[in-house]
């Protein structure tokens, strides 16, 4: 059992987890009428002693085996661009193959991990909240990765400012279902969400067969590949606003019902304190990476374009995180994340010590990578010590 010391839950915390019912509406055809008679196929295919949380695992690190390959034959996104006078080997065709199937599988685990747990009878909020979390994180490798099909450039490729632009549109639109879903009680679920995998799937494999030159036409008049890419991201994450608005004010002008019980709320849902709550440090974090991407001393973001999304990603990670505690628990969202604080300092020392401004961001990654990791894994911990279950197996514990 885990140590009653350095908890992250409160027992009100734990109390509203006991509560807690999972909802969802799913309305997106391809998802409906394709992907759920497929996954309905592949769950099958799944023994009754695996775990559902080791299938939401195992679907991360496949995630993360394609992005360390890509870091391994393309660390600085410079392996295809061809008008910067740069040679170098180009990217294995077997990286494509295996990114593309990785990808699928990936994309199917995450399908069937909530069936297989349905299966096994082991459904818990720690299910729900694991494979939440971890998607937090998933929502920004996929655009790294496709970033080495274009590479930088300024013929074909894009520059690594553009990449942080769909890194933080992604990022955003993730952040946004689940701060409706902290209002309304409902996941809905987005129609890019699923269009969005199969099309990296699709990316990958077509780049395997027909090479990275494949991309180098004009979709639209004088509009590369590459731009076409980045505002297809960033209209369909504004074009989803409309109906996180719609959903919200529907909620509450009717009460929200879960499973046929209206949800409990200890909060007033319609005060404007409740309502802005979670948008406090999205946007804080968003104004702060901004400002530090505009005007960095040394144009950090090219010249150490991984690491610094990285970095921004595992702060997004954190904070979504605990939007998703706090719905699920139904408590009161946090306004401020402590990773701010390192973040506030990286800025301000890469401003008054430009020479060293590399070297901070190092540092800052070690920081909010350390710190999340004790958190993400702490969480886990006592939700099995509170539910009584492991996280990767259907035994049940002694105690």
């Amino acid at each position: 059992k885990m140590s009653t010391e350095c908890r992250y839950l409160s027992t009100k915390h734990l109390q509203g987890f006991n509560s807690y019912k999972y909802s969802s509406v799913e309305t997106n055809p391809l998802t409906t009428y394709v992907l759920i008679p497929w996954w309905n196929t592949a769950v099958k295919l799944v023994p009754l002693w695996v775990a559902p949380n080791l299938l939401t695992l195992s679907g991360f690190l496949l995630l993360c085996s394609i992005f360390f390959i890509f870091c391994f034959y393309d660390y600085d996104y410079m392996t295809t661009t061809n008008d910067l006078g740069i040679v170098r080997p180009p990217i294995p065709t077997w990286v494509w193959i295996y990114s593309g199937f990785a990808h699928f599988t990936a994309h199917t685990l995450d399908g069937i991990d909530g069936k297989q747990a349905r299966r096994t009878g082991s459904s818990s909020p720690l299910g729900e909240l694991f494979d939440h979390g971890l998607d937090s994180m998933s929502c920004m490798l996929l655009p790294m990765s496709m970033y080495s099909a274009i590479g930088r450039g300024s013929l074909w490729g894009g520059q690594p400012i553009e990449c942080y632009w769909v890194v933080l549109a992604l990022m955003t639109g993730f952040y946004f279902s689940h701060w409706e879903k902290y209002i309304t009680g409902t996941l809905y679920m987005p129609w890019a969400y699923d269009w969005g995998e199969l099309g990296g799937t699709l990316f990958y494999f077509v780049t395997a067969i027909f090479g990275v030159k494949f991309w180098h036409f004009y979709p639209l008049p004088g509009w590369t590949c590459a731009y076409c890419f980045k505002w297809l991201i960033i209209i369909g994450f504004v074009l989803s606003i409309p109906t996180n608005v719609w959903n919200v004010y529907h909620s509450l002008v009717k009460p929200v019902e879960t499973n046929d019980q209206t949800q409990s709320q200890t909060t007033n849902r319609s005060s404007p304190n409740y309502l802005i709550h979670p948008g406090i440090s999205i946007l804080l974090l968003t104004v702060l990476y901004t400002i530090w991407t505009l005007y960095s001393p040394n144009n950090i973001v090219s010249k150490e374009p991984r690491l610094y999304l990285l970095s921004l990603g595992i702060i997004f990670s954190n904070i979504c995180c605990r939007l998703i505690i706090a719905q699920m628990s139904d408590q009161r969202s946090e306004v401020f994340n402590y990773l701010f604080i390192p973040l506030v300092v990286a800025i301000s020392m890469a401003f008054v010590y430009p020479q060293y401004e590399v070297l901070t961001l190092y540092a800052l990654f070690a920081v909010v990578v350390t710190t999340h990791l004790h958190f993400g894994i702490s969480i886990v911990f006592e939700l099995c010590d509170h539910f009584k279950i492991y996280a990767f197996s259907l035994k049940k514990p002694p105690y």
